[in-house]
């Protein structure tokens, strides 16, 4: 594939950084893309194949085609929301773990709120087999993923979306040491208490105001600055 720098290399330190950390395995249906600023496109694939370049706008191939068959789902949730930068699917051990419950992972930390929403649940509409989406979201979905959640639960797996490809990275540990936490404060049998209403309440005001900012600078064909870390 011809390179597309520096976009290429962002995608490569993170999938390296992943794998490093075991939150994806080579040779899985796992995959990664990152919306290329004022193109219109993102560059994505799974991680142990090329990677593709991608029109969004109805996730038409521009080259190496079949290296990212998730590649539609991926386009949607970028038209649907314009803050998102970078989007993730893995299946990581302990948030894939979520799938097995019959309630959402709701927030019981201070910066799993702040950074990823208010709960982990299903993302509707989306098909078990995440490579046979075609087409747009349905309503509810877009209404479901327009709320600013970072974190989905799909296709086994988790869906995690970010301002920025490094943020994406983030979001990705941070869930897994959530989900760890909860699952196995679930396992002891006693309640899990959640971060005080007045706490989410102003962790998801600036997180909004996060994406606002993120947004924008998409719009103004530039990678957001300042979502590198936490």
């Amino acid at each position: 594939m011809k390179k597309h720098n520096p976009h290429e290399a962002d995608w490569m330190h993170a999938a390296e950084r992943l794998l490093e950390k075991s939150i994806v395995k080579a040779g899985s249906d796992e995959a990664m893309s990152l919306r290329l600023p004022g193109e219109a496109q993102m560059l994505g694939g799974t991680f142990n194949k090329k990677l593709s370049i991608v029109d969004l706008n109805g996730a038409e191939r521009t080259e190496d085609a079949g290296a990212f068959p998730a590649s539609h789902l991926h386009a949607a949730i970028y038209r649907a929301r314009p803050d998102v930068g970078a989007i993730l699917f893995s299946r990581q051990d302990w948030g894939s773990s979520l799938n097995q419950g019959t309630e959402p992972m709701p927030g019981i930390f201070d910066e799993q709120v702040r950074q990823l929403g208010r709960s982990v649940a299903p993302l509707k509409g989306v098909p078990q087999q995440i490579s046979t989406f075609r087409g747009n979201l349905g309503s509810a979905t877009l209404s479901q993923l327009k709320a600013g959640e970072q974190i989905f639960l799909v296709s086994g797996g988790l869906l995690i979306l970010g301002h920025t490809v490094e943020r994406v990275v983030f979001n990705a540990e941070l869930v897994e040491k959530c989900a760890k936490a909860y699952l196995i404060a679930r396992a002891t049998g006693l309640a899990v208490k959640k971060v005080p209403l007045y706490v989410r309440i102003i962790a998801n005001m600036r997180l909004h105001k996060d994406q606002k900012r993120s947004a924008a600078s998409y719009a103004a064909g530039e990678i957001p600055a300042g979502f590198k870390a936490y």
